[in-house]
């Protein structure tokens, strides 16, 4: 995913950000801004696991409590140009939102 062809600042890739909540180190995420707490995690097919879809949910609630702004993309996200459009395009606001106050 090229967020950079979005006009979407640097993105960094396999982030880790301390996990202040529970002090258990860091939790990596796919994708970061982290300038602006903004993050997207990826799931693939291996996501679709009782077990991995409560880390899941568990690790996305974190973020939220530590400051991030968690976004999913999928396999049809970058299937489908409209889609990843709209994704981005969600990024984008919450990115602005986070720089300028807007809600």
């Amino acid at each position: 995913m090229e967020s950079d062809a979005y006009g979407l600042p640097e993105a960094h890739v396999n982030y880790e950000i301390i996990d202040h909540i529970r002090g258990s180190g860091t939790m990596k995420v796919d994708i970061a801004y982290p300038d602006d707490r903004v993050c997207i995690e990826y799931d693939g097919n291996y996501h679709y696991t009782h077990g991995r879809w409560m880390y899941d949910l568990d690790k996305r609630n974190r973020l939220r409590d530590l400051g991030f702004t968690p976004f999913v993309a999928t396999r049809e996200h970058l299937a489908s140009k409209q889609k990843l459009n709209e994704l981005f395009g969600m990024v984008a606001r919450a990115i602005a939102s986070h720089r300028y106050g807007l809600d």
